[in-house]
């Protein structure tokens, strides 16, 4: 709501409407009156919509009223942090309008290798499932499918797996993505019915 709200505030607004620094600037404030020092505002999720999955100039430009404002950032009792893409990360840095020198650049890297990613597939399908599917296998059609090199036949769901894992480009939002995808194709052609299909993938 704060990001939407710094990117659709103007200064067309009527006077008496709090700015959102104001309402960020009270809510801090209110913060201090309880006995904290300060107010820490997590920012995740925004390479999560269709619209910015693939793009980190559209996760940037959510982010820059916000990085771009000094009165937001040297806000007294207010921090803000961010779990951002590597590619989100440099693009934001490279923008003259953010103001870099209040930024405290203290960026963490995670690495998602196939079988962390995997293991993430995996979970996600057990949990929303209520621990009836263990993995992606079990929900394809067992049709073998013949990969173009000189590797051995596999499953089908193996095929569909293994091509998830890799265009996921070691990020789970991106694979993630390819799932919902992939469910969505089988929903439009067969209903909620029967077992996935390379069609559905394809």
């Amino acid at each position: 709501v704060l990001l939407a709200n710094l990117n659709d505030f103007s200064a067309g607004h009527i006077e008496t409407i709090p700015t959102p620094i104001e309402k960020i600037s009270s809510f801090a404030a209110l913060i201090r009156s309880c006995s904290f020092k300060s107010v820490q505002f997590l920012i995740d999720g925004i390479d999560e919509s269709l619209e910015t999955a693939n793009s980190p100039q559209a996760q940037a430009d959510i982010l820059e009223p916000l990085l771009a404002e000094l009165r937001m950032l040297e806000m007294p009792g207010a921090a803000f942090k961010f779990f951002l893409s590597h590619e989100a990360h440099k693009e934001i840095l490279e923008r003259t309008t953010v103001r870099k020198d209040r930024l405290s650049d203290r960026a963490l890297t995670v690495e998602w290798k196939e079988e962390k990613l995997k293991n993430l597939l995996d979970a996600r399908l057990d949990y929303f499932s209520g621990g009836a599917i263990q993995d992606l296998v079990q929900i394809c059609q067992e049709t073998l499918v013949e990969y173009p090199s000189k590797q051995s036949p596999s499953k089908t769901g193996v095929w569909i797996e293994k091509e998830m894992l890799q265009f996921a480009q070691g990020s789970p939002r991106r694979l993630l993505i390819a799932g919902q995808f992939l469910f969505d194709a089988h929903i439009s052609h067969h209903g909620a019915n029967g077992l996935i299909e390379l069609d559905d993938w394809k």
